[in-house]
């Protein structure tokens, strides 16, 4: 046997599509032995999901389907996407488009509400492991850089912000488009995010465009002391940075 042969062989029994038995046969070795790669896998793929996807998981485990429906995704995502990366957290990466595929095949009990759920959970890992360095001094008004904005077809963020609660006996919030803004913030490192309200869209275009406040004030008529409340808050929640 090849290495290419024996790599293939121990992808399939990974995924199921070859028995244990069978693949330690092929190898010549104990199947309890073989079995020990595949219940690894399958155990880190299980944990990236449940650590990532805690709301996704409850929804669908709440869903008429209960347990049934989340253990048959859980097998099915195994076998259409094994992990690839070294990185254990991104064995879940490739859930939300699995999910919204499952939606638009018509699976029992896939909603759209839990594909944007799940996309926006795996924005906030996004997020957390987001390449750039947010600055701890700047000259100034400043967007955070780590900011991503998830446009969405239901209000997820107030459900998210129930969760972080620790209320679990959320109903799927009526559909509504919806942006939500997620960030690292600048000194406690943890992912935030908010609705993208008036007054924090007002700030962003600020930071973007480079302006005092002054020169805010005068571009968008408000009174200077409006302007400045807007960038105080956006600056309270860490979406942007002023000297």
């Amino acid at each position: 046997m090849t290495l290419e042969q024996l790599q293939r062989l121990m992808h399939d029994v990974v995924k199921q599509g070859v028995e244990v038995d069978a693949g330690a046969a092929a190898l010549g070795v104990d199947p309890a032995r073989l079995r020990i790669y595949r219940n690894f896998t399958r155990t880190h793929v299980r944990t990236a999901l449940e650590l990532n996807l805690p709301m996704t998981r409850h929804l669908l485990s709440e869903a008429p389907l209960g347990e049934t429906l989340w253990e048959s995704l859980y097998e099915d995502y195994l076998r259409a996407c094994p992990p690839r990366s070294w990185e254990l957290n991104a064995a879940a990466e490739a859930f939300p488009a699995f999910l919204e595929a499952q939606l638009d095949a018509g699976r029992d009990g896939v909603t759209h509400f839990a594909v944007c759920l799940a996309a926006f959970e795996w924005a906030q890992f996004e997020t957390l492991r987001h390449p750039a360095t947010v600055p701890a001094e700047v000259d100034a008004t400043t967007l955070n850089p780590t900011l991503t904005l998830l446009q969405q077809a239901y209000p997820v963020v107030p459900y998210a912000a129930r969760w972080s609660r620790g209320e679990r006996d959320l109903s799927p919030p009526a559909p509504a488009d919806s942006i939500a803004l997620l960030f690292r913030h600048p000194t406690r490192h943890h992912c935030r995010f908010y609705a993208a309200s008036d007054v924090l869209l007002f700030a962003m275009k600020v930071a973007h465009d480079g302006l005092s406040a002054q020169q805010a004030a005068a571009a968008s008529g408000q009174p200077l002391e409006a302007v400045e409340a807007a960038l105080t808050e956006a600056q309270r929640t860490g979406l942007i940075l002023r000297p």
